[in-house]
Protein backbone atom coordinates (compact mmCIF):
# COMPACT_ATOMS: atom_id res chain seq x y z
CA UNK A 1 0.00 0.00 0.00
CA UNK A 2 1.25 3.59 -1.18
CA UNK A 3 0.94 6.59 1.42
CA UNK A 4 2.15 9.63 -0.39
CA UNK A 5 0.99 13.07 0.56
CA UNK A 6 1.37 16.12 -2.45
CA UNK A 7 0.63 20.08 -2.45
CA UNK A 8 -1.91 22.00 -3.93
CA UNK A 9 -0.06 21.73 -7.21
CA UNK A 10 -0.33 18.01 -6.49
CA UNK A 11 3.84 17.85 -6.14
CA UNK A 12 5.11 15.25 -4.41
CA UNK A 13 6.34 16.10 -0.64
CA UNK A 14 6.19 13.01 1.16
CA UNK A 15 6.25 9.46 -0.25
CA UNK A 16 6.86 5.54 1.49
CA UNK A 17 8.75 2.68 -0.40
CA UNK A 18 5.58 1.41 -1.79
CA UNK A 19 5.30 4.32 -4.13
CA UNK A 20 8.48 3.76 -5.55
CA UNK A 21 8.15 0.69 -6.18
CA UNK A 22 4.62 1.12 -7.90
CA UNK A 23 6.04 4.12 -10.32
CA UNK A 24 9.28 2.68 -10.73
CA UNK A 25 11.11 6.37 -10.05
CA UNK A 26 14.37 6.79 -7.19
CA UNK A 27 13.56 8.93 -4.84
CA UNK A 28 15.18 11.91 -5.50
CA UNK A 29 13.33 12.35 -8.81
CA UNK A 30 10.45 11.52 -7.25
CA UNK A 31 10.53 14.33 -4.77
CA UNK A 32 8.13 17.60 -6.20
CA UNK A 33 7.44 15.45 -9.23
CA UNK A 34 4.05 16.46 -10.27
CA UNK A 35 1.31 13.96 -11.22
CA UNK A 36 0.84 14.69 -14.76
CA UNK A 37 4.84 13.30 -14.96
CA UNK A 38 3.23 9.60 -14.51
CA UNK A 39 -0.16 9.93 -16.15
CA UNK A 40 -1.60 10.64 -19.96
CA UNK A 41 -3.33 13.88 -20.36
CA UNK A 42 -6.64 12.31 -20.26
CA UNK A 43 -6.00 10.82 -16.77
CA UNK A 44 -4.28 14.38 -16.11
CA UNK A 45 -7.56 16.32 -16.58
CA UNK A 46 -9.30 13.72 -14.04
CA UNK A 47 -6.71 13.83 -11.39
CA UNK A 48 -7.10 18.03 -11.39
CA UNK A 49 -11.23 17.94 -11.34
CA UNK A 50 -10.94 14.76 -8.69
CA UNK A 51 -8.31 16.94 -6.48
CA UNK A 52 -10.55 19.84 -7.08
CA UNK A 53 -13.63 18.07 -5.99
CA UNK A 54 -11.92 17.18 -2.41
CA UNK A 55 -11.14 20.24 -2.05
CA UNK A 56 -14.33 22.40 -2.72
CA UNK A 57 -16.37 19.75 -0.42
CA UNK A 58 -13.50 18.86 1.92
CA UNK A 59 -14.73 14.91 1.38
CA UNK A 60 -12.57 12.15 1.09
CA UNK A 61 -12.19 10.83 -2.38
CA UNK A 62 -12.22 6.81 -2.48
CA UNK A 63 -11.47 4.07 -4.97
CA UNK A 64 -10.72 6.29 -7.76
CA UNK A 65 -9.14 4.38 -10.33
CA UNK A 66 -7.21 5.45 -13.72
CA UNK A 67 -3.68 4.09 -15.53
CA UNK A 68 -0.30 5.33 -14.70
CA UNK A 69 2.97 4.80 -16.71
CA UNK A 70 6.17 3.79 -14.39
CA UNK A 71 9.42 5.16 -15.84
CA UNK A 72 9.99 2.11 -18.09
CA UNK A 73 7.11 3.06 -19.83
CA UNK A 74 4.52 -0.03 -18.80
CA UNK A 75 1.55 1.02 -17.34
CA UNK A 76 -0.16 -0.22 -14.40
CA UNK A 77 -4.29 0.68 -12.66
CA UNK A 78 -3.82 1.90 -9.32
CA UNK A 79 -6.77 2.91 -7.07
CA UNK A 80 -6.69 5.73 -4.93
CA UNK A 81 -8.24 7.71 -1.77
CA UNK A 82 -7.82 11.03 -1.24
CA UNK A 83 -7.99 13.52 1.87
CA UNK A 84 -6.96 16.94 2.58
CA UNK A 85 -3.99 17.78 4.55
CA UNK A 86 -3.69 20.79 6.71
CA UNK A 87 -1.09 22.40 8.84
CA UNK A 88 -1.36 22.73 12.98
CA UNK A 89 -3.35 25.80 12.05
CA UNK A 90 -6.13 23.95 10.44
CA UNK A 91 -4.88 25.48 7.12
CA UNK A 92 -4.97 23.30 3.90
CA UNK A 93 -1.42 22.86 2.23
CA UNK A 94 -1.94 20.07 0.16
CA UNK A 95 -3.63 16.52 -0.32
CA UNK A 96 -2.56 12.86 1.07
CA UNK A 97 -3.45 9.42 0.09
CA UNK A 98 -3.12 5.58 0.04
CA UNK A 99 -2.75 3.96 -3.64
CA UNK A 100 -2.99 0.23 -4.50
CA UNK A 101 -1.81 -1.48 -7.44
CA UNK A 102 -4.66 -2.91 -8.63
CA UNK A 103 -3.37 -3.87 -12.10
CA UNK A 104 -3.70 -8.15 -11.35
CA UNK A 105 -6.93 -7.73 -10.28
CA UNK A 106 -8.39 -5.63 -13.08
CA UNK A 107 -7.13 -8.53 -16.03
CA UNK A 108 -8.70 -11.39 -13.62
CA UNK A 109 -11.75 -8.89 -13.61
CA UNK A 110 -11.32 -8.09 -17.19
CA UNK A 111 -10.98 -12.19 -18.18
CA UNK A 112 -14.38 -13.42 -15.73
CA UNK A 113 -16.10 -10.56 -17.72
CA UNK A 114 -14.77 -12.04 -21.34
CA UNK A 115 -15.35 -15.60 -20.48
CA UNK A 116 -19.07 -14.47 -19.34
CA UNK A 117 -19.42 -12.97 -22.64
CA UNK A 118 -18.01 -16.23 -24.18
CA UNK A 119 -20.60 -18.44 -22.66
CA UNK A 120 -23.98 -15.93 -22.97
CA UNK A 121 -23.10 -16.28 -26.55
CA UNK A 122 -22.37 -19.88 -26.15
CA UNK A 123 -25.95 -20.68 -24.73
CA UNK A 124 -27.35 -18.23 -27.18
CA UNK A 125 -25.82 -19.84 -30.36
CA UNK A 126 -27.16 -23.18 -28.20
CA UNK A 127 -30.46 -21.62 -28.21
CA UNK A 128 -30.64 -20.92 -31.78
CA UNK A 129 -30.26 -24.32 -32.28
CA UNK A 130 -32.67 -25.71 -30.69
CA UNK A 131 -34.87 -23.17 -32.41
CA UNK A 132 -33.67 -23.46 -35.93
CA UNK A 133 -36.22 -26.47 -37.01
CA UNK A 134 -39.03 -23.93 -36.35
CA UNK A 135 -37.06 -20.79 -37.96
CA UNK A 136 -36.94 -22.55 -41.49
CA UNK A 137 -40.34 -24.01 -40.97
CA UNK A 138 -41.90 -20.75 -40.36
CA UNK A 139 -39.38 -19.33 -43.41
CA UNK A 140 -40.57 -22.03 -45.91
CA UNK A 141 -44.21 -21.14 -45.28
CA UNK A 142 -43.39 -17.23 -45.82
CA UNK A 143 -41.48 -18.45 -48.97
CA UNK A 144 -43.90 -20.44 -50.47
CA UNK A 145 -46.70 -17.90 -50.00
CA UNK A 146 -44.39 -15.07 -51.86
CA UNK A 147 -43.89 -17.64 -54.13
CA UNK A 148 -47.45 -18.39 -54.91
CA UNK A 149 -49.04 -14.94 -55.09
CA UNK A 150 -46.18 -13.50 -57.10
CA UNK A 151 -47.24 -16.67 -59.49
CA UNK A 152 -51.07 -15.45 -59.29
CA UNK A 153 -49.99 -11.98 -59.93
CA UNK A 154 -48.14 -13.13 -62.78
CA UNK A 155 -51.33 -14.88 -64.11
CA UNK A 156 -53.88 -12.25 -63.46
CA UNK A 157 -51.33 -8.83 -64.60
CA UNK A 158 -54.51 -7.94 -67.07
CA UNK A 159 -56.51 -7.92 -63.87
CA UNK A 160 -55.22 -5.32 -62.25
CA UNK A 161 -57.29 -5.63 -58.90
CA UNK A 162 -56.63 -8.83 -58.31
CA UNK A 163 -52.83 -8.76 -59.22
CA UNK A 164 -52.80 -5.63 -56.52
CA UNK A 165 -54.43 -7.83 -53.93
CA UNK A 166 -52.00 -10.83 -54.70
CA UNK A 167 -48.66 -8.19 -54.81
CA UNK A 168 -50.56 -7.01 -50.98
CA UNK A 169 -49.72 -10.44 -49.78
CA UNK A 170 -46.20 -10.84 -50.93
CA UNK A 171 -45.53 -7.14 -48.67
CA UNK A 172 -47.02 -8.97 -46.03
CA UNK A 173 -44.82 -12.08 -46.35
CA UNK A 174 -41.82 -9.75 -46.84
CA UNK A 175 -42.25 -8.22 -43.87
CA UNK A 176 -42.66 -10.95 -41.68
CA UNK A 177 -39.53 -12.58 -42.97
CA UNK A 178 -37.98 -9.41 -42.31
CA UNK A 179 -39.26 -9.33 -38.60
CA UNK A 180 -38.31 -12.93 -38.05
CA UNK A 181 -34.91 -12.13 -39.17
CA UNK A 182 -34.73 -8.92 -36.96
CA UNK A 183 -35.61 -11.11 -34.04
CA UNK A 184 -33.05 -13.57 -34.33
CA UNK A 185 -30.37 -10.71 -34.89
CA UNK A 186 -32.01 -9.37 -31.38
CA UNK A 187 -31.34 -12.52 -29.79
CA UNK A 188 -27.90 -13.82 -31.24
CA UNK A 189 -26.50 -10.58 -31.13
CA UNK A 190 -22.43 -10.54 -29.48
CA UNK A 191 -22.16 -6.92 -28.23
CA UNK A 192 -21.51 -4.77 -24.95
CA UNK A 193 -24.89 -4.33 -23.59
CA UNK A 194 -26.24 -0.83 -22.22
CA UNK A 195 -28.70 -0.64 -20.36
CA UNK A 196 -31.25 2.40 -21.07
CA UNK A 197 -35.23 2.49 -20.39
CA UNK A 198 -36.67 -0.47 -21.67
CA UNK A 199 -40.78 -1.20 -22.22
CA UNK A 200 -40.47 -4.96 -21.04
CA UNK A 201 -43.59 -5.67 -22.49
CA UNK A 202 -41.90 -4.80 -26.04
CA UNK A 203 -39.64 -7.39 -25.85
CA UNK A 204 -42.43 -10.26 -24.30
CA UNK A 205 -44.09 -9.66 -27.86
CA UNK A 206 -41.38 -9.58 -30.08
CA UNK A 207 -39.84 -12.87 -27.78
CA UNK A 208 -43.19 -14.71 -28.39
CA UNK A 209 -43.42 -13.69 -32.03
CA UNK A 210 -40.12 -15.90 -32.46
CA UNK A 211 -41.88 -18.52 -30.36
CA UNK A 212 -44.41 -19.43 -31.54
CA UNK A 213 -43.11 -20.19 -35.38
CA UNK A 214 -40.89 -22.35 -33.53
CA UNK A 215 -43.10 -23.97 -30.85
CA UNK A 216 -45.05 -27.24 -32.14
CA UNK A 217 -48.37 -26.71 -32.09
CA UNK A 218 -49.46 -28.73 -29.45
CA UNK A 219 -47.79 -26.39 -26.77
CA UNK A 220 -50.32 -23.49 -26.78
CA UNK A 221 -48.74 -20.08 -25.37
CA UNK A 222 -50.63 -17.62 -23.68
CA UNK A 223 -49.63 -14.08 -23.22
CA UNK A 224 -51.33 -11.90 -20.15
CA UNK A 225 -49.62 -7.94 -20.43
CA UNK A 226 -50.82 -6.22 -17.67
CA UNK A 227 -48.25 -3.57 -17.57
CA UNK A 228 -46.37 -1.63 -19.95
CA UNK A 229 -43.89 -0.10 -16.98
CA UNK A 230 -40.46 0.68 -17.93
CA UNK A 231 -37.45 -0.80 -16.27
CA UNK A 232 -33.36 0.22 -16.66
CA UNK A 233 -32.76 -2.84 -18.61
CA UNK A 234 -30.77 -3.96 -21.95
CA UNK A 235 -33.42 -5.17 -24.38
CA UNK A 236 -31.28 -8.06 -25.72
CA UNK A 237 -30.51 -10.15 -22.12
CA UNK A 238 -33.66 -9.61 -21.33
CA UNK A 239 -35.00 -11.21 -24.59
CA UNK A 240 -32.27 -13.79 -24.19
CA UNK A 241 -33.82 -14.29 -20.50
CA UNK A 242 -37.48 -14.84 -22.24
CA UNK A 243 -36.28 -16.97 -24.62
CA UNK A 244 -34.30 -19.43 -22.06
CA UNK A 245 -36.75 -19.99 -20.12
CA UNK A 246 -39.66 -20.32 -22.81
CA UNK A 247 -37.55 -23.15 -24.44
CA UNK A 248 -36.93 -24.96 -21.47
CA UNK A 249 -40.91 -24.90 -20.89
CA UNK A 250 -41.48 -26.52 -23.97
CA UNK A 251 -38.61 -29.34 -23.80
CA UNK A 252 -40.74 -29.99 -20.79
CA UNK A 253 -43.68 -30.30 -22.32
CA UNK A 254 -42.30 -31.48 -26.07
CA UNK A 255 -43.91 -35.47 -25.28
CA UNK A 256 -47.35 -34.33 -24.00
CA UNK A 257 -48.05 -31.33 -24.73
CA UNK A 258 -48.99 -28.34 -22.58
CA UNK A 259 -49.46 -24.74 -22.38
CA UNK A 260 -46.35 -21.86 -21.81
CA UNK A 261 -48.12 -18.95 -19.97
CA UNK A 262 -46.24 -15.39 -20.18
CA UNK A 263 -47.33 -12.88 -17.75
CA UNK A 264 -46.20 -9.79 -16.66
CA UNK A 265 -47.86 -7.09 -13.65
CA UNK A 266 -46.57 -5.01 -11.58
CA UNK A 267 -45.84 -5.48 -7.29
CA UNK A 268 -45.25 -3.72 -4.26
CA UNK A 269 -43.09 -5.16 -2.38
CA UNK A 270 -43.17 -4.11 1.06
CA UNK A 271 -40.64 -4.59 3.89
CA UNK A 272 -42.00 -7.05 6.10
CA UNK A 273 -42.89 -9.42 2.43
CA UNK A 274 -41.37 -12.49 2.65
CA UNK A 275 -39.99 -11.83 -0.75
CA UNK A 276 -37.43 -9.31 0.78
CA UNK A 277 -34.28 -10.62 1.31
CA UNK A 278 -30.60 -8.81 2.32
CA UNK A 279 -29.90 -7.96 -1.27
CA UNK A 280 -33.49 -6.50 -2.29
CA UNK A 281 -34.71 -3.15 -1.54
CA UNK A 282 -38.40 -3.09 -1.24
CA UNK A 283 -40.46 -1.06 -4.02
CA UNK A 284 -41.97 -1.05 -7.04
CA UNK A 285 -41.08 -3.87 -8.98
CA UNK A 286 -42.35 -5.64 -12.34
CA UNK A 287 -43.21 -9.24 -12.42
CA UNK A 288 -42.01 -11.37 -15.13
CA UNK A 289 -43.43 -14.86 -14.84
CA UNK A 290 -42.94 -17.67 -16.65
CA UNK A 291 -45.16 -20.36 -16.17
CA UNK A 292 -45.31 -24.30 -18.39
CA UNK A 293 -47.51 -27.46 -17.33
CA UNK A 294 -45.03 -29.94 -18.08
CA UNK A 295 -43.25 -32.45 -16.10
CA UNK A 296 -42.00 -30.13 -13.68
CA UNK A 297 -38.67 -30.54 -11.31
CA UNK A 298 -38.20 -32.87 -8.41
CA UNK A 299 -37.25 -31.11 -4.76
CA UNK A 300 -33.74 -32.46 -5.16
CA UNK A 301 -32.30 -30.66 -7.84
CA UNK A 302 -34.23 -27.80 -7.66
CA UNK A 303 -32.08 -25.82 -4.97
CA UNK A 304 -29.16 -27.00 -7.88
CA UNK A 305 -30.98 -25.39 -11.37
CA UNK A 306 -28.96 -21.97 -11.36
CA UNK A 307 -25.49 -23.66 -11.20
CA UNK A 308 -23.64 -23.47 -13.58
CA UNK A 309 -22.96 -26.56 -15.98
CA UNK A 310 -26.13 -28.43 -13.72
CA UNK A 311 -28.22 -29.81 -16.58
CA UNK A 312 -30.87 -32.93 -16.69
CA UNK A 313 -30.48 -32.82 -20.49
CA UNK A 314 -28.16 -35.25 -22.72
CA UNK A 315 -24.73 -33.78 -24.02
CA UNK A 316 -26.37 -33.22 -27.61
CA UNK A 317 -29.42 -30.49 -25.91
CA UNK A 318 -27.51 -28.31 -23.34
CA UNK A 319 -24.20 -27.61 -21.94
CA UNK A 320 -26.41 -26.26 -18.54
CA UNK A 321 -25.20 -22.74 -19.24
CA UNK A 322 -29.06 -21.21 -19.59
CA UNK A 323 -30.26 -20.75 -16.09
CA UNK A 324 -27.08 -19.71 -14.56
CA UNK A 325 -26.76 -16.88 -17.11
CA UNK A 326 -30.54 -16.29 -16.59
CA UNK A 327 -29.77 -15.82 -12.78
CA UNK A 328 -26.41 -13.61 -13.42
CA UNK A 329 -28.38 -11.22 -16.01
CA UNK A 330 -31.84 -11.10 -13.35
CA UNK A 331 -28.72 -10.27 -11.13
CA UNK A 332 -26.84 -8.13 -12.70
CA UNK A 333 -30.44 -5.57 -13.78
CA UNK A 334 -30.92 -5.05 -9.58
CA UNK A 335 -33.87 -7.92 -9.98
CA UNK A 336 -33.94 -11.37 -8.36
CA UNK A 337 -35.46 -14.38 -9.42
CA UNK A 338 -37.91 -17.10 -7.43
CA UNK A 339 -39.06 -20.36 -8.93
CA UNK A 340 -41.52 -23.08 -7.89
CA UNK A 341 -42.13 -26.23 -9.20
CA UNK A 342 -44.23 -29.65 -8.48
CA UNK A 343 -43.46 -32.73 -10.60
CA UNK A 344 -46.31 -33.61 -12.98
CA UNK A 345 -47.67 -30.47 -12.20
CA UNK A 346 -45.39 -27.97 -14.18
CA UNK A 347 -42.70 -25.24 -13.25
CA UNK A 348 -43.31 -21.18 -12.23
CA UNK A 349 -40.10 -18.65 -12.74
CA UNK A 350 -40.90 -15.47 -11.25
CA UNK A 351 -38.33 -12.60 -12.18
CA UNK A 352 -38.88 -9.25 -10.39
CA UNK A 353 -37.15 -5.70 -11.77
CA UNK A 354 -37.32 -2.53 -9.90
CA UNK A 355 -39.29 -0.38 -11.98
CA UNK A 356 -38.14 2.99 -13.28
CA UNK A 357 -41.06 4.98 -15.07
CA UNK A 358 -44.21 3.75 -15.07
CA UNK A 359 -45.54 4.07 -18.99
CA UNK A 360 -49.40 3.66 -18.79
CA UNK A 361 -49.91 3.15 -22.52
CA UNK A 362 -48.47 0.75 -24.87
CA UNK A 363 -46.14 2.51 -26.97
CA UNK A 364 -47.50 3.51 -30.39
CA UNK A 365 -45.41 2.44 -33.83
CA UNK A 366 -45.28 5.23 -36.52
CA UNK A 367 -44.79 3.25 -39.83
CA UNK A 368 -46.69 5.80 -42.41
CA UNK A 369 -44.67 8.38 -43.65
CA UNK A 370 -45.36 11.45 -45.45
CA UNK A 371 -45.99 11.33 -49.11
CA UNK A 372 -42.67 12.32 -50.37
CA UNK A 373 -42.33 14.62 -53.17
CA UNK A 374 -40.67 14.19 -56.49
CA UNK A 375 -36.56 15.63 -57.13
CA UNK A 376 -34.32 15.73 -60.22
CA UNK A 377 -31.14 16.23 -58.25
CA UNK A 378 -28.23 13.86 -59.11
CA UNK A 379 -28.01 10.67 -56.65
CA UNK A 380 -25.17 7.78 -56.84
CA UNK A 381 -26.61 4.41 -55.40
CA UNK A 382 -24.15 1.28 -54.94
CA UNK A 383 -25.12 -2.37 -54.38
CA UNK A 384 -23.79 -5.58 -54.74
CA UNK A 385 -27.37 -6.89 -54.85
CA UNK A 386 -28.71 -6.71 -58.38
CA UNK A 387 -32.07 -6.87 -57.35
CA UNK A 388 -31.95 -4.40 -55.02
CA UNK A 389 -29.92 -1.90 -56.95
CA UNK A 390 -32.30 -1.92 -60.16
CA UNK A 391 -35.25 -1.42 -57.85
CA UNK A 392 -34.27 1.53 -56.16
CA UNK A 393 -32.20 2.86 -58.88
CA UNK A 394 -36.12 2.37 -60.98
CA UNK A 395 -37.76 3.77 -58.13
CA UNK A 396 -35.93 7.00 -57.85
CA UNK A 397 -36.07 7.54 -61.01
CA UNK A 398 -39.44 7.18 -61.15
CA UNK A 399 -40.03 10.31 -58.73
CA UNK A 400 -37.58 11.87 -61.45
CA UNK A 401 -33.72 11.94 -59.94
CA UNK A 402 -30.72 11.04 -62.17
CA UNK A 403 -29.38 8.11 -61.19
CA UNK A 404 -25.83 6.67 -61.33
CA UNK A 405 -25.61 3.21 -59.91
CA UNK A 406 -22.62 1.19 -59.37
CA UNK A 407 -21.99 -2.40 -57.91
CA UNK A 408 -18.91 -2.03 -56.03
CA UNK A 409 -17.52 0.74 -53.37
CA UNK A 410 -14.23 1.42 -55.87
CA UNK A 411 -15.53 1.75 -58.90
CA UNK A 412 -18.14 4.61 -57.02
CA UNK A 413 -15.45 6.09 -55.41
CA UNK A 414 -12.96 6.74 -58.66
CA UNK A 415 -16.62 8.44 -60.22
CA UNK A 416 -17.17 10.58 -57.63
CA UNK A 417 -13.55 11.67 -57.01
CA UNK A 418 -13.83 12.92 -60.79
CA UNK A 419 -16.17 15.26 -60.05
CA UNK A 420 -17.54 15.45 -56.49
CA UNK A 421 -19.93 18.70 -56.45
CA UNK A 422 -21.75 16.78 -60.03
CA UNK A 423 -23.88 14.46 -57.29
CA UNK A 424 -26.49 15.61 -54.39
CA UNK A 425 -26.71 12.72 -52.65
CA UNK A 426 -24.69 8.99 -51.86
CA UNK A 427 -27.00 5.88 -50.95
CA UNK A 428 -24.42 3.55 -50.51
CA UNK A 429 -25.03 -0.68 -49.24
CA UNK A 430 -22.66 -1.58 -46.12
CA UNK A 431 -21.00 -4.84 -47.01
CA UNK A 432 -19.59 -4.62 -50.63
CA UNK A 433 -16.53 -6.32 -52.55
CA UNK A 434 -12.97 -3.87 -52.91
CA UNK A 435 -14.63 -1.36 -50.78
CA UNK A 436 -17.20 -1.49 -47.96
CA UNK A 437 -19.77 1.79 -47.51
CA UNK A 438 -18.55 3.01 -44.28
CA UNK A 439 -14.79 3.22 -46.54
CA UNK A 440 -16.16 4.71 -49.36
CA UNK A 441 -18.44 7.39 -46.51
CA UNK A 442 -15.16 8.13 -45.10
CA UNK A 443 -13.08 8.28 -48.21
CA UNK A 444 -15.90 10.56 -50.06
CA UNK A 445 -16.16 13.16 -46.95
CA UNK A 446 -12.39 13.00 -47.13
CA UNK A 447 -13.15 15.33 -50.36
CA UNK A 448 -16.88 16.65 -49.43
CA UNK A 449 -17.70 17.32 -45.94
CA UNK A 450 -20.89 18.41 -46.77
CA UNK A 451 -21.98 15.01 -48.79
CA UNK A 452 -25.38 13.85 -47.98
CA UNK A 453 -24.75 9.84 -47.37
CA UNK A 454 -27.74 7.41 -46.81
CA UNK A 455 -25.94 4.11 -45.58
CA UNK A 456 -27.88 1.00 -45.44
CA UNK A 457 -27.05 -2.54 -44.30
CA UNK A 458 -28.40 -5.91 -44.06
CA UNK A 459 -26.35 -6.91 -40.79
CA UNK A 460 -23.13 -5.97 -39.83
CA UNK A 461 -21.15 -6.17 -36.24
CA UNK A 462 -19.09 -3.28 -37.39
CA UNK A 463 -21.65 -0.99 -37.88
CA UNK A 464 -24.06 0.80 -35.54
CA UNK A 465 -26.55 4.12 -36.44
CA UNK A 466 -23.94 5.74 -33.63
CA UNK A 467 -20.79 4.83 -35.33
CA UNK A 468 -22.39 6.14 -38.99
CA UNK A 469 -23.19 9.48 -37.52
CA UNK A 470 -19.56 9.42 -36.02
CA UNK A 471 -18.48 8.98 -39.36
CA UNK A 472 -20.35 12.06 -40.66
CA UNK A 473 -23.39 9.54 -42.59
CA UNK A 474 -26.50 11.40 -42.44
CA UNK A 475 -28.92 9.21 -42.34
CA UNK A 476 -29.07 4.78 -41.56
CA UNK A 477 -31.26 2.31 -42.83
CA UNK A 478 -32.03 -1.21 -41.82
CA UNK A 479 -32.56 -3.57 -44.80
CA UNK A 480 -35.10 -4.40 -46.14
CA UNK A 481 -36.53 -1.09 -45.93
CA UNK A 482 -40.15 0.59 -46.08
CA UNK A 483 -39.85 2.73 -50.27
CA UNK A 484 -42.14 5.12 -49.09
CA UNK A 485 -39.47 5.66 -45.88
CA UNK A 486 -36.36 5.88 -48.24
CA UNK A 487 -38.62 8.65 -50.89
CA UNK A 488 -39.37 10.77 -47.64
CA UNK A 489 -35.52 10.52 -46.32
CA UNK A 490 -34.19 11.15 -50.16
CA UNK A 491 -36.27 14.11 -50.11
CA UNK A 492 -35.66 15.19 -46.69
CA UNK A 493 -32.03 15.31 -47.08
CA UNK A 494 -31.99 17.12 -50.27
CA UNK A 495 -33.95 19.73 -48.92
CA UNK A 496 -31.96 20.52 -45.79
CA UNK A 497 -29.89 23.54 -45.92
CA UNK A 498 -26.18 23.46 -45.01
CA UNK A 499 -24.85 25.97 -42.73
CA UNK A 500 -21.27 26.80 -43.04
Amino acid sequence: MGYFEVDLKGNFTFFNSAIISILGYPADELTGMNYKTYVDKDTADKLKKRYSQVLTAGKTLTDFQYPLIKKDGTKRMVETSVSLRKDINQQVVGFCGLTYDITERKKTENEKKNLEIKLRQTHKMEAIGTLAGGIAHDFNNILSGVFGYAQLAEKNIENPLKARGYIRQIHKGARRAAELIQQILTFSRQSEHEKSLLTVSVVVKEALKLLRSTIPTTIEIREKIFSNARVMADSTQIHQVLMNLCTNAYHAMRVNGGTITVELKETDIEEESTLINANISPGRYLNLKISDTGEGISKEILNKIFDPYFTTKNAREGTGLGLSLVYGIVEDHGGFIRVKSELDKGTTFDIFLPVTEKKTDPPVEINKMPVAGRGSENIIIVDDEESVLLSTKELLEDYGYSINAFSNGQDTFNAFKKNPYEFDLLITDMTMPHMSGDELAQKSLDIRKDLKIILCTGYSENMSEARAREIGIRQFLQKPFNTDRLLSIVRSLLDQKDVS
